[in-house]
């Protein structure tokens, strides 16, 4: 009995799919996070700009 459930362990893969989405979506959101960082300079300088010439 407890063998035949650890066969049937061994051979489901749905935990597999549901981490390897996970880690895609981490990876994912790390590159967003690191663009946003990179781009939040030029943003901020462009709202300053764009301030500045409506006054």
């Amino acid at each position: 009995m407890v063998n035949a459930f650890l066969m049937r362990l061994m051979r489901d893969d749905k935990g597999a799919s549901a981490i390897e989405y996970g880690l895609l979506i981490a990876l994912v959101a790390i590159g967003l996070v690191a663009a946003l960082d990179s781009l939040s300079g030029s943003f901020i300088s462009t709202i300053g700009v764009a301030t500045n010439s409506m006054n």
